[in-house]
């Protein structure tokens, strides 16, 4: 029976990768009969059988596979995300008469920095006042 499922599965295989449909015969009444008066020892002998026969059936249309497609590169490496600290930003009060300079030189950023972070107009930008 081992011989004549590998048979079957290669075949079956080999006729799908081709594109054509496989059927196989249902089992029949003595095959169905003889089954249930198997013992348990007998079932995981035919367990482990069908497992060999399903390795060898993937075997085998993995080979196809990489005969007519190519080997595939599916290595995988397992790699760990590296988490950085989200920066949260610092809010201070600006005092009377502080200067962009010399807030940015205290907290270690550049004017234009503070001016993106904070929406701010560049120097020298022109604006349009509305008449009231």
């Amino acid at each position: 029976m081992k011989s004549t499922f590998k048979k079957v599965l290669l075949s079956t295989a080999l006729a799908t990768s081709l594109g054509a449909v496989a059927l196989v015969a249902p089992l029949g009444a003595s095959q169905v009969s003889a089954a249930a008066d198997t013992s348990n020892h007998q079932k995981a002998k035919d367990k482990a059988e069908q497992r060999a026969d399903n390795l060898a059936y993937q075997t085998a249309v993995s080979k196809q596979v990489e005969a007519m497609f190519g080997t595939a590169n599916t290595t995988t490496e397992e790699t760990t995300p590296t988490v950085t600290p989200a920066k949260t930003a610092t809010t201070v009060i600006v005092p009377q008469g502080a200067s962009l300079t010399e807030i940015a030189a205290q907290y270690g950023v550049t004017v234009d920095e503070l001016i993106a972070a904070n929406n701010l107009l560049p120097a020298g930008y022109q604006l349009t006042i509305p008449q009231k």
